[in-house]
């Protein structure tokens, strides 16, 4: 009789993937912001990492992975773009 009945549960596994869902939509809305709304994506994974379950972990690091390989590609093209552009100009 002394069972006590939690009246507010929290739906962890739906909030997990409502953030989750967030972050990608953010993740691809940096195509359209030059890469702002990628950075807050990357704030909150890094942020909800730690209370995330093990699939959205997953993704999560997948996401922050793909910033990562994205950052390292785009400036390797830039570097490789301007040292094309000033050897071709001397």
């Amino acid at each position: 009789m002394s069972d006590q009945i939690n009246s507010n549960p929290i739906p962890v596994a739906v909030e997990d993937k409502t953030m989750t869902v967030v972050t990608y939509a953010l993740f691809l809305g940096g195509f359209i912001t030059g890469g702002a709304s990628a950075v807050i994506g990357l704030i909150l994974a890094y942020a909800n990492r730690s209370t995330a379950t093990a699939r959205a972990l997953s993704h999560y690091t997948f996401l922050i992975r793909t910033f990562w390989i994205g950052a390292v590609v785009m400036l390797a093209t830039g570097a490789m773009f301007f040292w094309g552009l000033f050897s071709a100009l001397s």
